[in-house]
C-alpha cells in the first residue's frame, strides 16, 4: 500500500468516500503522520523514496560516486510544475487515476510509453542526485509541504 497523487486527488474531489475502509484508514494515518511528524512517510514508508535512497547508497558507497548538486539548476522548481500539471490533468479530464508517478511502472502496476520514459528519467536522475524523485517531482511531497506550511502558520498564531 502506498500513498500517491491518486489519493490526494480523491481528497480534493470528494471521491474519498468511495475508498475501501482500510485504504481510508491508511490515508488518514499518513496525513496525521505528516501533521505530527512532518515527513515521516517520505523518509520511511514511500516505496519510490526508498528505491531512490537505495540507488544513492549503492552509488556513493559501492561505486564511490559523488552526488551532483542540482540546487541552482532548473530542476529546483520542477516538482511544483509537475504537481500543477498532474492535478490539472486529473481535474480537467476527470481522471483521478493519474498514473504519472513512476511507482506505477517500477512496481509493475501500469505500462505506457510516457511512464516508461519518465521512470527511466527518474532512475537516471537518482543516479546523479540524492533523492531525485523526492526533490524534483513528487506531487505527494508538495501536498505534504502545504500541510506542514499550514501547520506552521497555525502554530505561529498560537505562539503570539
Amino acid at each position: 500500500m502506498e500513498f500517491s497523487f491518486y489519493h490526494i486527488a480523491m481528497i480534493f474531489t470528494g471521491g474519498i468516500v468511495s475508498l475501501q475502509v482500510t485504504l481510508l484508514i491508511f490515508i488518514v494515518l499518513v496525513l496525521l503522520s505528516v501533521i505530527f511528524f512532518n515527513r515521516i512517510y517520505c523518509l520511511y514508508l514511500c516505496p519510490l523514496g526508498g528505491l531512490t535512497e537505495l540507488l544513492n547508497l549503492i552509488k556513493t558507497k559501492v561505486f564511490k560516486i559523488k552526488n551532483i548538486n542540482f540546487k541552482h539548476m532548473v530542476f529546483s522548481e520542477t516538482r511544483y510544475w509537475f504537481t500543477t500539471f498532474v492535478f490539472t490533468y486529473a481535474v480537467l479530464f476527470n481522471n483521478l487515476e493519474v498514473e504519472l508517478e513512476p511507482q506505477y511502472f517500477i512496481f509493475l502496476k501500469s505500462f505506457n510509453i510516457f511512464l516508461i520514459i519518465f521512470s527511466g528519467l527518474v532512475i537516471i536522475l537518482s543516479l546523479l542526485a540524492k533523492r531525485a524523485w523526492c526533490r524534483f517531482f513528487c506531487p505527494s511531497g508538495v501536498f505534504f509541504e502545504l500541510i506542514i506550511y499550514i501547520k506552521m502558520q497555525i502554530l505561529k498564531k498560537f505562539k503570539k
